[in-house]
């Protein structure tokens, strides 16, 4: 079964279902041969069943059966400092971690490893203020230093100033971790970061998915209700049978044709026209209607009057 998996694969990696029979290491560059029919370099390892206890009278016995692969390649952040490596399997902490200078030091040092991003696999997702720790006292004073604006005798107090600086808040985390928000950042034209409590989630476990993984399409809870309200308006404004402008439509055609029974429009960025739902897919534009809000901009869709390239989609700007 998982043969015929593996023939399909279209991934970089796959989980088995089942426990392989053997497993062939092969070290490159290696010369040694271990068996004829295998070459140079490759070694069989088979899977062996260890057995350890919880307890010091082995009373709670732990038994795993697989195979006992460690790598020599792995190590600390701090003992890969200046090395160069073809590809990196890293670790920068859960999503729920509350982020310092020291865990962004650690980050940087282990993503700075690998010459090109596709050689870098994160093991999970980490909090997306990893990185937004600020400068590290160390390189930033001993900069300022060289540069003539920071004087020795002041240097010592600055270190002490520096260290001492909390960034940002550690207590009640994860609700208060700073998360940017589109629809206050669009509000005064610039970035405007919320914590994640603003934002709509039932539960930490759903915290990853509903609200962090959205990026920069995230909207605080407030900013969501108006937009609904927005839409509401709308709705009602160009809603059924094209009320303003007569009982179906009189003017402007059966069922009001350009103010009809169907509230929204879609505004073609291809085509540059403004068409009618019935020129999109509405198997894609009920999903995106429930998952992304009628009034956000997105590139789903795709126009049938126009190229298949990215559309976006909106109600008719009042």
């Amino acid at each position: 079964m998982d043969e015929e998996r593996f023939k399909n694969l279209s991934t970089m990696q796959m989980v088995l279902q089942h426990l392989p029979e053997h497993l062939y290491i092969r070290k490159e560059g290696a010369t040694w041969v271990e068996d004829a029919s295998l070459g140079p370099g490759v070694a069989e390892l088979n899977p062996q069943r260890v057995v350890w206890a919880l307890d010091k009278k082995w009373q709670f016995k732990v038994e795993r059966h697989g195979f006992a692969v460690a790598s020599d390649l792995s190590g600390t952040a701090h003992s890969f400092v200046g090395a160069n490596v073809n590809a990196a399997i890293t670790d920068c902490g859960a999503v729920n971690d509350i982020p310092s200078r020291q865990k962004q030091l650690s980050g940087y040092m282990c993503a700075s490893r690998v010459e090109y991003a596709h050689n870098l696999c994160v093991t999970q997702p980490f909090c997306p203020t990893y990185f937004s720790q600020g400068d590290l006292p160390g390189p930033n004073l001993f900069l300022q230093f060289w540069k003539g604006t920071l004087t020795q005798n002041k240097l010592s107090v600055a270190w002490i100033a520096e260290t001492k600086k909390r960034r940002g808040p550690t207590e009640d985390w994860p609700n208060k971790m700073p998360l940017y928000c589109r629809g206050c950042s669009e509000a005064v034209n610039d970035e405007v970061y919320r914590p994640l409590k603003d934002f709509q989630h039932a539960n930490q476990s759903q915290m990853w998915e509903r609200v962090i993984a959205l990026g920069m399409e995230r909207m605080c809870t407030a900013c969501v209700q108006k937009r609904v309200r927005k839409t509401q308006t709308l709705q009602q404004k160009y809603g059924a049978e094209g009320k303003e402008h007569g009982v179906k439509g009189k003017t402007f055609g059966e069922r009001g044709k350009c103010w009809s029974e169907v509230a929204a429009k879609v505004n073609c960025i291809v085509c540059k026209k403004t068409l009618s739902e019935s020129c999109f897919d509405a198997e894609q534009l009920a999903k995106w209607r429930k998952l992304r809000y009628v009034t956000r901009d997105a590139n789903i869709l795709n126009c049938s009057e126009a190229p298949l390239e990215c559309l976006k989609y909106g109600l008719e700007k009042t």
